[in-house]
């Protein structure tokens, strides 16, 4: 009887840490973040598409979610999606731009450069590089330290 009550203490801890953990992404433009559940509240923050959070609770068809920055706020489920999605998290010296490769190798030739805030879509990774494409078209490689969000496919 004890191992049985050990093993579903066990599974349910692992369901709360993966919820915990669960992160999800704006699907639109100018999706609010409130202060708390309910469109009555007063809005935090606009968002836009693709921006990635991390879910802490839920009530009812709201997520409470956290950002890159450890901001908190609230979002109705129906304006998330569960889409892998990065954001530049580091300022790299006094410009502040980090480097899209085109090849997950320091050496390879830089394709373009992105500041502190940018999201970009997820299309893989390989060891300590992320395949990432932003919506202007631009696709590369970054150093997976310098970016916060998702870089696993989500489980539905």
């Amino acid at each position: 009887m004890m191992r049985y009550l050990l093993v579903v203490c066990a599974l349910l801890l692992q369901q709360v840490q993966s919820e915990a953990a669960q992160l999800v992404s704006i699907a639109g433009e100018g999706v609010n973040m409130r202060v708390a559940p309910g469109t009555d509240q007063p809005i935090l923050w606009k968002l836009d598409k693709g921006f990635p959070l991390q879910v802490i609770s839920t009530r009812g068809s709201w997520l409470k979610v956290r950002d890159f920055e450890q901001s908190t706020g609230w979002v109705h489920r129906a304006t998330t999606q569960q889409a892998p999605t990065v954001i530049v998290k580091v300022n790299e010296g006094l410009d502040q731009m980090i480097n899209v490769r085109e090849a997950p190798d320091l050496q390879a030739e830089i394709v373009a450069t992105a500041t502190y805030g940018t999201v970009f879509d997820v299309l893989g990774t390989q060891g300590s590089w992320v395949h990432v494409r932003h919506d202007q078209g631009v696709t590369g490689w970054v150093f997976k330290e310098l970016l916060w969000g998702s870089t696993q496919k989500f489980k539905r």
